[in-house]
């Protein structure tokens, strides 16, 4: 099995959406809702930190751990972050392909 990163994949997705015939509209479709669920990610995550920051002002540590997986070092801002994820309708997964602000 291939494990592609999400910017392989939305680089995939663009080539593909470019190179279809018009009479492909659902193919199409399917491509273009895959690409907008990638891309909404790193949008939520900053709409995460900010609010966060917002609320708790210096209290955030937005540090990322460097192990490979890129979460957040704090367990407060990992479970915050899980469930503004279920909040914001993202399935919940490790981030660790990701490559997010």
């Amino acid at each position: 099995m291939t494990t592609f990163t999400d910017k392989e994949l939305i680089k995939e997705i663009k080539e593909r959406i470019s190179s279809l015939d018009v009479r492909d509209d659902i193919e199409r479709r399917a491509y273009e809702i895959a690409l907008l669920s990638l891309e909404v990610e790193p949008d939520e995550r900053e709409a995460y930190e900010l609010f966060m920051e917002k609320r708790f002002g210096d209290l955030v540590d937005r540090r990322r751990a460097k192990n490979g997986d890129n979460e957040y070092m704090e367990w407060d801002m990992t479970l915050g972050w899980i469930v503004w994820q279920q909040r914001a309708g993202i399935h919940f997964s490790t981030m660790s392909q990701q490559e997010v602000k």
